[in-house]
């Protein structure tokens, strides 16, 4: 994914998904890497789908929070290229993001599927490298799918979502309110939009994050087998 271009789609007001654990540990793995990446000066990352191994995370929420990652990464470096007046990509670091999948084909073409559907679904129809034509046909013949994220309307985003921020937080504190806690940085794409992302979301209302059921080594065992042999043929 490059991160010069996009359609520029923007968003009314409105609210959006907050990210707490475990999937902010998720996220986090993606802008860790993303960030380390650039801090070493490199122009192309390859990614994995992290967390749908073991992990057991849907194919999709991970997709979701890694494209989010990427959009951010384009912001920080569109706001970089800003202060500097520099042109976009003047400031170096990461310019390409490719997130491949692959592993056993039980797993891989389904997890194919998912990141397919959801790249389509926040950022609009990829454009196929080479002679392909759909999706399956790109991945039929090995050739890659893309997609572009506007840095510069992304972080022009951060910053009407830091200043509504700050004018919550001035409306609380003039309220009476001796203190104002900062919330979690928004999404930059409609993530909200996605169903796995409202089941998330619709779980944390219930007060299940996920992270009070941790998984014991057993079930990580047989969830690495599973993703290694692919799933057990039915009795």
């Amino acid at each position: 994914m490059d991160r010069s271009g996009v359609d520029g789609r923007r968003r009314s007001e409105r609210d959006f998904p907050q990210f707490s654990p475990p999937d902010a540990l998720l996220l986090s793995a993606y802008t860790s890497a993303l960030a380390e990446a650039s801090r070493v000066g490199a122009s192309d990352v390859a990614c994995a789908a992290i967390g749908t191994g073991v992990k057991g995370w849907k194919a999709g929420i991970s997709a979701a929070l890694g494209i989010e990652a990427a959009a951010r990464l384009a912001a920080a470096h569109a706001a970089v290229d800003a202060d500097a007046g520099a042109g976009a990509g003047a400031g170096g670091g990461v310019r390409h993001v490719a997130f491949v999948i692959g592993g056993a084909p039980a797993w891989a073409e389904p997890t194919w599927r998912d990141w397919v559907r959801v790249a389509a679904a926040l950022l609009g129809e990829p454009r196929c490298v080479g002679e392909a034509r759909t999706p399956e046909e790109a991945k039929r013949v090995g050739s890659e799918l893309s997609w572009e994220l506007d840095g510069q309307a992304f972080a022009q985003q951060q910053r009407e979502q830091r200043r509504r921020s700050l004018d919550g937080a001035h409306a609380t504190l003039g309220s009476g309110s001796t203190a104002a806690t900062p919330a979690s940085q928004p999404s930059l794409l409609p993530l909200e939009t996605l169903g796995e992302i409202r089941e998330l979301l619709a779980n944390r209302e219930r007060g299940f994050s996920g992270v009070e059921i941790p998984l014991t080594p057993e079930q990580e065992l047989r969830a690495e087998r599973r993703r290694v042999m692919g799933p057990a043929a039915p009795s």
